[in-house]
């Protein structure tokens, strides 16, 4: 998906799951994911069993709601974040050097920029989540043998009632290239880990 906007639904803005095989789909250009409301999971993109979604960048994520993850949830599936990069799939080159993916003013009750969960994958490099606002961390919720990579990213003016900026339970979290970046992000880097 290229250059497009999803906006207003009542739903995930993109839904995707493949019980039968697996799944993908790529996001890049100046696609905008928009104003979407969920009554579950993903208010703008929902990953689900069976789905490898990669997105890059100048990819928006924002204005979204759910109950758990406004912006992206990632449930069973895998999805990798890309800002400031580029590559290429099948002689098909995507994303753009100058600007990260962004992941703004999203709300959930759980993960108000990005909840991931149920034994998911997830990869952020170069992604801005900034402006969310989560009951259960405002930024980033991960639960349930989850693991998340994060490298280069920046998490920040996150709102949250309780608990963390980040959240993390009964997950793996690999940080890496966490130079340069604001002192929110040390957070993951010193990783708190909350064992339930």
């Amino acid at each position: 998906m290229n250059d497009s906007k999803v906006d207003f639904n009542g739903g995930s803005g993109i839904f995707c799951e493949a019980f039968a095989s697996e799944g993908s789909l790529i996001l890049t250009g100046e696609t905008i994911i928009a104003e979407n409301q969920s009554s579950e999971y993903g208010g703008g993109v929902s990953v689900n069993i069976g789905c490898d979604l990669t997105i890059y960048s100048p990819v928006e994520i924002s204005n979204n709601q759910a109950e758990s993850g406004g912006g992206v949830a990632v449930s069973g599936g895998s999805v990798t974040l890309f800002g400031g990069a580029f590559g290429c799939d099948n002689g098909i080159c995507y994303g753009e050097w100058t600007r990260p993916v962004l992941v703004s003013k999203n709300i959930a009750s759980k993960g108000g920029g990005i909840f991931i969960h149920e034994n998911s994958w997830a990869i952020l490099a170069n992604v801005l989540v900034a402006d969310n606002t989560g009951f259960f961390g405002g930024g980033l919720h991960v639960n349930d043998s989850s693991v998340i990579a994060i490298g280069a990213s920046s998490l920040e003016d996150e709102c949250m009632s309780v608990g963390h900026l980040v959240l993390v339970y009964n997950s793996k979290i690999i940080a890496q290239a966490l130079h340069q970046v604001p002192f929110t992000l040390i957070l993951v880097q010193t990783l708190i880990f909350q064992v339930r």
